[in-house]
């Protein structure tokens, strides 16, 4: 064909040459032949209509050619179906390849084969585990999986990418009978499908060729690739990391352009399947990993030992079975231990049963006892109902309680180890068909309070196991109910609410956290906030409401800046907070407790309006309780008075300005940036703008992943976390620092789509250094528009830093004296004086505070007979020099 197309431009320049010079030389032969123009013209237009008849039969050959190619694809796809069916040993994949071989026979009018060997009805071979499974995973591809163009790749390592549009539906193969829609990815002439049923996925082209890959055996990777593509091909959700200029663009005889100037680069990420080489890309780079994590989590959901759980109901086990584990441990390490040794319980070899082996085996007992009494039927241990004696198994045999990712992937010697300590629970006692618990009755002996504490978490551990199936039935709420009457039976005054009885959660009535946080503070004596969050896993907020609680009932009340505990026994908590009197001696009834048993009203009555006003300017008043931070504070306050006068113009019906809640932080470090960004947490949620007003912290190592395609997915999670409340990433600025290739601009990305697509549900705070911070909002364009609100938080005085200083005293119970408090101030003001950018600020005080510490332990530690005075007494030998 090339030698054609010369042939053709060679004799148009001969002929149009040869008249030009003609005309040139004036030569005489130019007159002397008849019509020479039209000679001229008539030679142009006849090659020109050979040229077109020349392409007209070359594109008829190869339409030809196609079209025979085409029909022999056709013809040999059945023959090729027959070598693969011959070739596998499956029998699901064998029927589905005959039932494919039947459809393409009738597609392509072959009619060796007969129409009733098509469809294959997979529903029968389909568990119950993979449809639930499959059903979660078509849903979330409905909902989560957006993207303007979907394409098959080939060839993404070789320096020209060939790229096949195609599309993501919603259907299924004409072969394959399934009762519902299943994703499907294809081109637009049905040459390249993927199908994914939820036992199997089928890789077909129209040649025949056919790949069926159970989800076990499904190999899937993330990677990018950068394509350059002409503007107009670019789709709106691309990823464009540059634009270069098009060296192939050529300028026309008119001036205009046959190619655009300008390519975009895009990043292309794509799935590879690993099976014939097939490739999918999708524009929009978030699909991808989205669309890789949903396949992923299928797999390890349908690969687990145990039956199919949502993650919801997983957590709500794991918190319930970490709490009794916890007060089973407080419990065996308590005086109830020498109450056991006292009974002399033996097992069958007569030798006595530790107190701790004793409470494990008789609590794991009565777990799955209960367990198959509720349910009608004996509950293996890797059943979704099994879960809770699961979990303890795991715990009494040593295993570490685990999160859910880790918990789809254990192995089977973690289940048999699990399940050889779950046998040895009958290999003790019997049991009396009629009583439910066996360790209950042994605890009541020793306290009635430890045993329906005991009780509670019992029926809290089985009332959510009720709920596994989303549904409770006659004899489950039977059950429970008859748990509630042995909870009557050892306390006499206990009330059985109905309401409880529907709602499945002793707890909740209580308030869960109301029990943990007063058990915690009664068996500790102390009732300091950050200790509390750090052992009960628990945020600042949800502390705060319970200590208001356990203040109005009188088990703590508060000094000055002090909270007190008013008494010593942790059954009188939840006896208090059950409306009954306490038994211990720290609280008077006159007090606490009104004579009909139920806590009294407080001592200053306040009306509904007051207590929630007081609530919504409790975080204010925490920010104002800081030391120093004046303009901080101001931002704060202007920011908060806002808010709420546009929420009065909503209310009102005037319209209302919008408003960006997010914020960036810039200062030194030690400066409580991350203190007062906790607070902004909560003002949010006091005000109604977010509806946790929890605070995730993160930073560039939370954020960005060490391999390709892993930075998008650690992002999300990490935002995932702080969905209704507040992502504070701290040093944000380095997120830009690692050069062109680097993932922190990944990261940028995916947080910048995050924030638009859950503008309603996340509120980001960056903070970091002033110069920093201003040169990484500069670099991105899309961060100068999210991020409008500044907020400086100044260095320091050598007078705050002494407050500082001196807060931690106070709350540690120490004291200083008059000259060594003077030699502190000036050592302040010296170290202001020659401070660098690193000044630590507040991490410098508490440096500083820690080593007065150790001078004075070691001050004191050769000395005999100490009074309380000095062991609190800070002097000036104790500073640093």
């Amino acid at each position: 064909m090339a030698f054609r197309k010369f042939i053709f431009w060679l004799l148009i320049i001969l002929i149009n040459g040869g008249f030009l010079l003609l005309f040139m030389s004036e030569s005489d032969l130019i007159y002397e032949i008849p019509h020479p123009f039209w000679i001229w013209g008539g030679s142009n237009v006849a090659l020109c209509i050979l040229r077109l008849i020349d392409r007209l039969i070359i594109s008829s050959i190869q339409n030809r050619k196609r079209k025979h190619a085409i029909e022999q694809e056709k013809k040999n796809a059945p023959k090729l179906l027959d070598a693969l069916i011959a070739k596998t040993d499956d029998e699901i994949v064998k029927q589905i390849l005959i039932a494919r071989k039947g459809y393409l026979s009738k597609e392509y009018n072959i009619s060796s084969i007969s129409n009733d060997v098509y469809p294959f009805d997979i529903m029968p071979y389909i568990s119950e585990k993979e449809e639930k499974v499959f059903d979660v995973f078509v849903n979330t591809c409905k909902q989560k999986i957006n993207t303007q163009k979907v394409w098959f790749l080939s060839d993404v390592h070789a320096s020209v990418i060939t790229k096949s549009e195609a599309t993501l539906s919603f259907g299924g193969l004409p072969y394959i009978k399934y009762d519902a829609s299943i994703p499907i990815i294809s081109t637009k002439d049905k040459s390249s499908e993927i199908a994914f049923y939820p036992n199997l996925v089928a890789f077909c082209k129209s040649n025949g060729e056919a790949s069926i890959v159970k989800w076990r055996d499904l190999n899937v990777v993330v990677d990018n690739v950068d394509i350059k593509e002409f503007p107009l091909q670019t789709a709106e959700d691309a990823t464009t990391i540059r634009q270069e200029r098009n060296p192939h663009q050529e300028k026309r005889w008119d001036g205009s352009y046959t190619q655009p100037g300008i390519l975009y680069v895009n990043k292309h990420y794509y799935l590879n399947y690993n099976v014939n080489d097939i490739v999918v890309s999708f524009s929009n780079s978030s699909a991808v990993i989205d669309f890789y994590e949903l396949i992923v989590n299928a797999q390890q959901h349908l690969l687990s030992e145990v039956e199919y759980i949502k993650e919801d109901y997983y957590k709500n086990v794991l918190s319930c079975v970490r709490t009794f584990t916890l007060y089973l441990s407080e419990l065996s390490n308590s005086e109830f231990a020498q109450f056991i040794i006292s009974k002399h319980i033996e097992d069958s070899a007569g030798e006595l049963i530790p107190c701790d082996k004793l409470v494990q085996i008789l609590t794991l007992s009565d777990v799955i006892s209960s367990i198959n009494k509720m349910k009608g039927e004996e509950v293996t241990l890797t059943q979704r109902e099994g879960l809770g004696a699961l979990l303890l198994s795991m715990n009494f045999a040593g295993q570490e309680l685990i999160d859910f990712d880790k918990y789809l992937s254990l192995s089977k010697g973690v289940f048999a180890s699990a399940k050889a300590y779950a046998d040895t629970t009958t290999q003790f006692f019997s049991r009396d068909n009629e009583r439910i618990s066996l360790l209950a009755p042994i605890i009541a002996q020793f306290n009635e309070d430890m045993a329906l504490q005991y009780l509670i978490y019992l029926y809290r551990l089985l009332s959510i196991t009720a709920k596994a199936d989303n549904i409770v039935t006659e004899q489950e709420s039977g059950f429970l109910k008859q748990l509630f009457r042995q909870v009557q039976s050892i306390d006499n005054n206990v009330s059985i609410n109905k309401d409880v009885i529907a709602t499945l959660d002793v707890q909740m009535e209580l308030g869960g956290d109301n029990v943990r946080v007063g058990q915690y503070i009664v068996r500790e004596q102390k009732c300091v906030i950050s200790d509390i969050q750090a052992t009960l896993g628990i945020s600042r907020n949800r502390v705060l409401a319970a200590l208001k609680t356990l203040e109005r009932i009188g088990i703590i009340e508060t000094e000055g800046t002090k909270r007190k505990v008013l008494i010593e026994r942790e059954g009188d908590v939840i006896r208090l907070l059950r409306g009954k009197k306490a038994i211990g001696n720290n609280i008077t009834e006159k007090e606490n407790i009104e004579e009909s048993g139920s806590p009294s009203a407080p001592r200053e009555k306040e009306t509904v309006n007051e207590k929630q006003t007081k609530n919504k300017l409790s975080a204010n008043n925490e920010l104002n309780t800081l030391i120093g931070l004046d303009s901080v504070k101001k931002e704060v306050q202007t920011l908060t008075n806002f808010i709420k006068i546009q929420q009065k113009r909503e209310e009102q019906g005037l319209k209302s300005s919008s408003l960006s809640y997010h914020c960036v932080f810039t200062g030194n470090p030690g400066t409580g940036k991350t203190t007062v960004a906790r607070i902004v947490a909560d003002i949010y949620k006091e005000l109604g703008v977010l509806k946790k007003g929890h605070l995730v912290e993160t930073d560039r190592a939370g954020l960005v992943a060490e391999y390709v395609g892993q930075t998008a997915i650690k992002t999300n999670k990490i935002i995932d976390s702080a969905l209704d409340g507040v992502l504070f990433i701290d040093e944000a600025y380095s997120l830009v620092d690692g050069g062109e290739s680097d993932y922190g601009k990944e990261a940028i990305a995916t947080l910048l789509k995050r924030m638009e697509d859950d503008r309603d549900r996340l509120v980001v705070i960056l903070a970091g250094y002033t110069e920093d911070m201003k040169r990484f909002i500069d670099s991105n364009p899309g961060l100068q528009s999210r991020f409008n609100r500044y907020i400086e938080f100044p260095d320091y005085t050598a007078e705050e830093l002494l407050q500082i200083f001196e807060v931690n005293m106070r709350k540690f119970d120490y004291k200083i004296t008059d000259d060594a408090k003077e030699q502190l101030k000036q050592y302040f003001a010296d170290a202001v004086a020659h401070k660098d950018k690193n000044f630590g600020n507040g991490r410098f005080v508490r440096n500083v505070f820690e080593k007065v510490l150790e001078h004075q332990a070691n001050r004191l530690a050769s000395q005999s007979n100490l009074t309380t005075e000095q062991l609190s007494e800070i002097t000036i030998e104790d500073l640093p020099k």
